[in-house]
């Protein structure tokens, strides 16, 4: 796998006027420039209704090719392929292959005891230690209690032995075995990234919750966790996650069928602009970005979060940004719209 193409000459990551980072170009550019290419996602993950249609390695869908499903699979992964090349690639690549077996195994045992007790559409419950959290509303969403939460969760859950569904992690096939492709990013890079984690949980008390439910689960299947699933680990990505991730859609394109998410750690410096003049493009596993017209020196390079088409409107697209995205458009197209039909 050839290293990620990070050609720092043409743009560099600096601060924004309006807060932030952002890719700004280092030098004119001419259009149909490739000004990144990642060659794969550092993670990501195939929503559970199409792990069957789509390919855990390549995120081809199987319906494009005439299938209802992929045949080639590896047990107790939840993962299928569309052939033996990309189940070979996935379980090199894999570093944590061994625990992501587990996990699925886990969860798949769990989620079939739920449905046995007529329990599948119900959340797990949260420890009685924690039931504030049900209650919580935006206001009350503040850093001290956050942090909180998260330090009695790990008071509970460090009480709390391993179901049934268990494995030990030491028989987790090797995880750290295999070194990170750098074209894909490492956990430092992931590191880098923005943290969202108080934005989100402001936004959306009901988060909180939820990520401490993943690392009780977590902490619940796997036996002698290792080292580096920490919450402190679980929180780094888990507050990573929105506003860092692309949607993987079949065929590439985003007025289709989403198929799952995907961190491409490098191209998440692109920001948002309503005239982009970036465009990003799926091929197979990698993403690559492209200039739709020149570039010139200092000019900040951005894609577009939402529909941007000629038909949506300022209003549109803000609301949108704001509910998806939790921030304020302050594009040039959207203030010129907005002034003209003040």
């Amino acid at each position: 796998m050839p290293s990620p193409i990070l050609p720092k000459k043409l743009y560099s990551i600096q601060a924004t006027p309006y807060g932030g980072r952002g890719a700004f170009a280092s030098t004119s550019v001419e259009q149909d420039t490739h000004i990144l290419a990642c060659a794969g996602p550092y993670a990501s993950v195939i929503l559970r209704k199409f792990r069957k249609e789509a390919c855990a390695w390549c995120f081809s869908y199987a319906f494009e090719s005439g299938k209802n499903s992929w045949n080639v699979r590896v047990d107790g992964a939840g993962a299928w392929f569309c052939k033996e090349d990309c189940k070979g690639e996935w379980l090199v690549d894999e570093q944590h292959s061994g625990i992501r077996v587990a996990v699925n195994t886990a969860l798949d045992k769990t989620l079939r005891r739920k449905k046995q007790k007529g329990q599948e559409n119900e959340d797990s419950e949260v420890p009685p230690q924690l039931g504030f959290l049900d209650t919580l509303i935006s206001e009350g969403a503040t850093s001290e209690i956050i942090e909180k939460a998260w330090t009695l969760a790990e008071q509970v859950y460090a009480k709390v032995g391993p179901e049934e569904t268990s494995t030990d992690a030491a028989a987790l096939n090797g995880a750290q075995s295999y070194p990170p492709r750098v074209s894909t990013g490492t956990w430092t890079d992931m590191l880098n990234l923005q943290l969202n984690e108080e934005t989100l949980i402001h936004k959306q008390p009901a988060m909180l919750t939820t990520h401490i439910r993943v690392y009780g689960f977590l902490r619940q299947v796997i036996a002698n966790l290792p080292l580096y699933m920490t919450s402190a680990a679980v929180r780094a990505l888990l507050g990573r996650d929105h506003g860092n991730v692309f949607g993987i859609w079949d065929n590439g394109a985003e007025e289709n069928e989403m198929l799952g998410w995907g961190m491409y750690v490098f191209g998440s410096y692109f920001n948002h602009d309503c005239s982009p003049n970036l465009v990003k493009t799926r091929s197979g596993r990698a993403m690559n970005f492209t200039t739709t017209g020149p570039v010139s020196h200092g000019q900040e390079l951005c894609i577009s979060y939402v529909d941007v088409g000629e038909n949506t409107t300022a209003s549109e697209r803000c609301h949108e940004l704001r509910k998806e995205w939790f921030l304020s458009c302050l594009c040039s197209r959207c203030k010129g719209e907005l002034e003209a039909n003040a």
